[in-house]
């Protein structure tokens, strides 16, 4: 006889049972649907060496040699193949000019690799050829372990969730704008206090006035030549507000980016750019001026501000990546990271060698290409962190502080050293009671280092535009005696804050005393070209042979350090020989002198 209380009893345990399963089940499912954002690193050695000449001349392609071996897997194949590099003729001509050679970094990640991955329920956010990797969304984990077997793959990282508000859109390589929009009827910014200033720098004159002292009239307006590229949290309303208008009238802006959403979109996100930008290429005749408003212009966003993940170190390398494919000379950025959503990813002080981090090496990377690299070393001063950030502690940036208008630190800026015992920051500017415009439209106040980063990049770029062959070593060396606390650097100010015309007069100098060589190239006139020092001081630049004048230039009046001394192939120079330059000044007597040798 069957007991119908012990039937009944088995039959509610069964199906508890199975709906704890169930329970369990979706739980885990729902854990696996959660996006989150992956790096797939690829594990390749490349051996890459560039023949111009064996590529058909309408291709502009390379060879290249793709030597794989992978020891923990046991791969081992050498192939050759064609490709191009992933950069423009403005990207070129800058590593022509430093003498930076093309390598495997500037090169697409093999698209081979990309299929092989593609072909997993993923989605692919962009590629980058400095991490040789892929930036890719994945939902569930099972795949995460199935693509960390293939035999080509290093290692499969987790950067952190997606964010709830973002719907990045798949990476299409064949189908990418650069192209930003026109826009008209912008909005004229106004001032939070009720005055005018009588200055044509108007609210910006005090920060302004701190760095370029007498120069204060002149340098802010000067023209740059060169690219620069702004990486932000967004840049909200920079196409409405009058005071960046001549970047689009004037057509300086040159494109924008969005590496969190994959959209050319970048006037929609945070404002934190908007006022970043403002301190560095804003101009509002009367009202406000940035501290290089008369340059050429990438936006590129990264920062995501809803959320702190790991990606974002990731989305910062492919930012600086796009601003060296298209031929950048300086970066600014007034972004920094220490803490994160996912306590695993944060970092600790001993990370902040500058070797490190993610970002720390992408900007080491940059640095590498000919790039100069201005950042902020973030306002942790006043918390339990104290330190830098990074990649503000890497040896190649120029890291910035804030200071208020009495050249004392601001309370919140981040201090040093590095964790290897570098002094950081190197130096400060204005970052407490930085005026700015907001995306409201009204001149107001902001504190941070991240203000007195830009209104320094533009600093930075007037000295790169006249001292172009400059190494960054010496630039920043320049640039760091020429501040206030060069004699007692310490880790709350660094060298204080820098002085434009100390600055340019010590690259004058160093110029002229300390040159061995003279890079020089033939123009379309052929005419040999040598750049030369133009000193308020100096009338006539000869250069000798022993004795015997090559040839002779005067000084041409203009806002430049650099004139161009043209020798007539005539008179061509030797290799090897030793020759003179010899700076006159307007009474004809000897200024300096500097030895140095042609090599052709």
């Amino acid at each position: 006889m069957i007991d119908f209380n012990i039937v009944q009893f088995s039959l509610l345990n069964k199906y508890y049972i199975s709906a704890f399963l169930l329970f369990v089940n979706y739980h885990i499912s729902a854990q696996q649907e959660v996006p989150c954002r992956y790096l797939v690193e690829f594990d390749n050695n490349f051996d890459y060496e560039p023949i111009f000449h064996s590529a058909p001349k309408d291709t502009n392609k390379y060879i290249y040699k793709d030597s794989f071996n992978s020891s923990n897997k046991g791969v081992n194949y050498t192939s050759w193949r064609y490709a191009k590099p992933q950069l423009s003729q403005l990207a070129i001509e800058r590593r022509k000019k430093q003498n930076i050679k093309i390598d495997g970094t500037d090169y697409f990640v093999l698209p081979e690799y990309i299929d092989s991955i593609s072909k997993y329920p993923i989605q692919l956010i962009r590629t980058s050829r400095w991490l040789n990797s892929a930036l890719v969304v994945i939902t569930d984990t099972n795949i995460v372990h199935q693509i960390r077997k293939l035999k080509f793959v290093k290692t499969v990282s987790y950067l952190g969730k997606l964010p709830d508000d973002l719907t990045p859109a798949t990476f299409d390589p064949g189908n990418i704008s650069t192209k930003t929009e026109e826009y008209n009827g912008f909005q004229r910014a106004y001032y939070d206090k009720e005055h005018t200033h009588p200055r044509k720098q108007g609210f910006a004159y005090d920060q302004l006035k701190m760095l370029y002292d007498t120069l204060v009239d002149e340098i802010p307006f000067q023209k740059i030549d060169f690219p620069i590229a702004v990486i932000d949290a967004g840049f909200r309303n920079v196409n409405l507000l009058h005071c960046f208008s001549h970047l689009f009238t004037n057509k300086l802006l040159q494109g924008t980016y969005d590496f969190s959403s994959n959209d050319t979109s970048v006037f929609d996100d945070d404002d934190h750019g908007t006022k970043v930008l403002s301190c560095l290429a804003a101009f509002d005749q009367g009202n406000y001026t940035g501290s290089a408003s008369n340059a050429k212009y990438w936006l590129l966003r990264s920062e995501e501000s809803s959320s702190e993940t790991l990606a974002e170190e990731v989305l910062w390398c492919l930012a600086a990546e796009w601003a060296d494919s298209v031929g950048c000379i300086l970066i600014s950025s007034s972004l920094g990271y220490n803490y994160f959503d996912d306590a695993e990813h944060s970092h600790r002080y001993e990370d902040m060698n500058g070797e490190h981090t993610i970002i720390a090496k992408a900007l080491n990377m940059a640095a590498s290409k000919g790039i100069t690299i201005v950042t902020s070393s973030g306002n942790e001063g006043d918390k339990q962190w104290h330190y830098i950030t990074t990649p503000g502690d890497s040896k190649y940036a120029l890291t910035l502080g804030a200071c208020d208008k009495k050249g004392e630190q601001a309370y919140y800026s981040s201090m040093g050293p590095s964790s290897d015992g570098r002094i950081k920051p190197d130096i400060v500017t204005l970052g407490y009671e930085t005026v700015v415009c907001s995306p409201m439209g009204n001149y107001t106040q902001a504190n941070g280092s991240s203000f007195s980063t830009p209104l320094m990049a533009g600093f930075v770029a007037h000295l790169k535009q006249d001292f172009p062959l400059i190494a960054d070593s010496v630039l920043f060396d320049a640039i760091k005696f020429s501040a206030g606390n060069a004699a007692t650097p310490n880790n709350k100010i660094g060298y204080g804050i820098p002085n434009y015309l100390k600055a340019r007069k010590l690259l004058q100098l160093y110029l002229a005393s300390n040159f061995k060589e003279i890079i020089w190239e033939l123009d379309k006139s052929e005419n040999l070209e040598i750049r030369k020092l133009n000193d308020s001081e100096c009338q006539k630049i000869i250069l000798k042979m022993g004795t015997q004048i090559i040839a002779e230039s005067n000084v041409q009046a203009s806002g430049h350090v650099f004139e161009t001394f043209k020798v007539p192939l005539s008179k061509r120079l030797k290799k090897g020989k030793k020759y003179t330059l010899e700076f006159i000044d307007r009474n004809k007597k000897t200024l300096l002198m500097s030895n140095i040798i042609v090599h052709q």
